[in-house]
């Protein structure tokens, strides 16, 4: 059982138990759909996989900020104006 998977599509479960099922706060059992919990659970690692990407590509940001300042190429404003773009587009990545 995917326990993230069968919490985000079941918000009445409070409790997930791999050999008798999946419980909400009252004790009853809750019917989970192993289908759907199945997409679920790949939604979810595709998120997991995205949200990994983003944090390396912060951290990249992060580590490159010293090159993205207006003194480094001050006589090549397009090269600035495009260092700027791409570290803005990527900064967006997180809000998306």
């Amino acid at each position: 059982m995917n326990h993230a998977a069968i919490y985000a599509l079941y918000p009445q479960v409070v409790t997930v138990d791999d050999g008798t099922g999946a419980f909400d706060a009252s004790g009853n059992k809750v019917a989970i759909d192993e289908a759907a919990v199945a997409v679920e659970a790949e939604r979810l690692a595709q998120v997991a996989v995205q949200q990994a990407r983003i944090a390396e590509l912060q951290k990249l940001l992060r580590d490159t900020d010293y090159v993205a300042l207006s003194d480094y190429d001050k006589d090549k404003p397009e090269v600035i104006a495009q260092r700027a773009a791409w570290r803005a587009e990527i900064r967006q990545l997180e809000t998306n």
